[in-house]
């Protein structure tokens, strides 16, 4: 199985021997090349997790952009020094931008892209911590 778009950016920036210690800093060089990418951004919308998102009239998304950032992973909460999504940049609109598509379509791509980042945090070798599970505050799937 060929590695994806996704994970190969993640890979790389993971290597950068100036991000390689600092995950705070790592995940923010994931979150801004990964909604630059026209590539990677096409592989989210064309995965079965967005398909099956969109296909889900129960899902709905709502983000409230002056909330901190956080997303909880069972009973721990991570956040990046009380960061805001202003902080970053907002990244639903960057995906609109670049796929020219609806709000929710951008919405939905952006929490699939989370989940995807959250799960390569998650999942690496070294077992140090996750920086952060999300950043799109206030995110919230009904």
């Amino acid at each position: 199985m060929s590695t994806s778009i996704v994970t190969a950016i993640i890979e790389e920036l993971s290597q950068e021997p100036t991000l390689k210690n600092d995950d705070a800093a790592l995940l923010k060089a994931i979150i801004l090349n990964l909604h630059m990418s026209p590539d990677a951004l096409r592989e989210i919308h064309a995965s079965p997790e967005f398909k099956m998102a969109m296909s889900n009239p129960a899902i709905s998304i709502t983000s409230d952009r002056n909330a901190p950032l956080f997303m909880a992973v069972g009973e721990t909460t991570f956040n990046v020094d009380g960061a805001t999504a202003k902080d970053f940049f907002d990244c639903a609109d960057l995906i609109q931008a670049k796929l020219n598509c609806s709000d929710q379509v951008a919405e939905i791509a952006e929490m699939v892209l989370i989940q995807r980042i959250q799960k390569w945090f998650y999942e690496r070798e070294d077992s140090k911590p996750i920086p952060v599970q999300g950043f799109r505050p206030g995110m919230v799937i009904n």
